[in-house]
């Protein structure tokens, strides 16, 4: 499969999921909110994540992915939503017309992954699986996109931190002195996904609060890990945080 045919990926095989073919959803609302939804390429893949979620009351859903026609307005609907709509009256200011999405969209791993796993090793002294950059760099994806919405409330073609911190209201920092902290970004990719999926612009602002980000949801696997009783950092740790759930050994 082309990667301009891919819509998402299973969110357990990380199997390619293609525009107009058949997936599972999970049934449970916390499994498909916007920024974490999961999407699944089979029974036995959604079955994994009903064990690791610990769903007592669950089922796969059948759903059908979109035409790639069909998720551009889905995308462009967005955007139109998120624009602010023009004043009344002589003084009004025309609304901003939004920036026009540049290329195809890439799904590609947005985290440094030596960065990533030597920020764990730190904090933790635990390993870190490959796997877990796939449900990082998507939560990425969604958390951009709603950044994205919010810089266009704003009137502004640039993506900034302003736009990804409300977002973020309540993680903790850390403690690590800030001459410390790294970009775990891969930032050529993250600002191309913007610009692909938007046609706007990323600031470097914008990557500090999203490696900040990273840095909590790291904190928060290496946790869930440990309550499993392992000394490695696994793609369930990662999806029971993002999702409110709770892994498994």
């Amino acid at each position: 499969m082309t990667e301009t045919n891919v819509w998402r990926r299973c969110s357990t095989c990380r199997k390619d999921l293609a525009y107009k073919s058949g997936y599972y959803r999970c049934s449970v609302s916390t499994c498909n909110k916007k920024r974490t939804a999961l999407y699944f390429c089979s029974v036995p893949c959604w079955d994994a994540h009903r064990a690791e979620a610990n769903h007592r009351d669950a089922w796969a859903e059948e759903e059908t992915a979109p035409t790639e026609e069909e998720w551009a307005e889905q995308r462009n609907a967005t955007t139109r939503k998120a624009s602010p709509k023009a004043k009344s009256g002589p003084a009004a200011k025309p609304p901003m017309v939004p920036p026009t999405p540049q290329g195809k969209v890439k799904t590609e791993v947005l985290v440094v992954a030596s960065r990533f796993n030597a920020y764990v090793s730190q904090r933790s002294r635990y390993k870190t699986t490959e796997s877990v950059l796939y449900p990082l760099s998507d939560h990425l994806r969604e958390v951009c996109d709603e950044g994205v919405a919010a810089a266009l409330r704003s009137e502004r073609r640039t993506l900034m931190d302003r736009d990804l911190a409300p977002l973020f209201e309540g993680q903790d920092t850390g403690g690590e002195p800030e001459s410390e902290k790294q970009v775990l970004v891969v930032v050529t990719r993250l600002k191309a996904y913007v610009k692909a999926s938007s046609g706007m612009n990323t600031a470097e602002s914008a990557v500090v609060v999203l490696s900040e980000h990273l840095r909590y949801l790291a904190r928060r696997a290496i946790q869930e890990a440990g309550r499993a009783n392992r000394t490695i950092l696994l793609d369930r740790d990662v999806t029971a945080v993002l999702t409110g759930g709770r892994g498994e050994g």
